[in-house]
């Protein structure tokens, strides 16, 4: 993966909804209990997903996984695009 983030977050007792960017896809997230969790979002392809974002086709890949864990600051692990430094500059941190 070139791209590889983590954040903490709280899931609440109540049915969580996913969906993608412009929401052609989406449905409940099953199998993930109410508590707080760490959320690891990896990412390929990024830089050939902005140039291509009309493409047909698959373009750019993620993967988000989940686990239980006590909250904790928000990680940058891996930059390997050249989009996501502009996305960690602009809206990376929680303000």
């Amino acid at each position: 993966m070139e791209d590889v983030v983590e954040v903490s977050v709280d899931v609440p007792a109540t049915r969580i909804w996913w969906s993608s960017w412009a929401g052609e896809t989406g449905g409940e997230l099953v199998g993930i209990a109410a508590g707080s969790y760490r959320v690891r979002v990896s990412e390929r392809g990024r830089d050939e997903g902005q140039d291509g974002e009309f493409a047909d086709g698959l373009v750019d890949a993620y993967l988000v996984q989940f686990w239980p864990a006590p909250a904790e600051p928000d990680a940058i692990l891996r930059v390997g695009s050249q989009d996501a430094p502009y996305w960690h500059r602009e809206w990376g941190s929680r303000r």
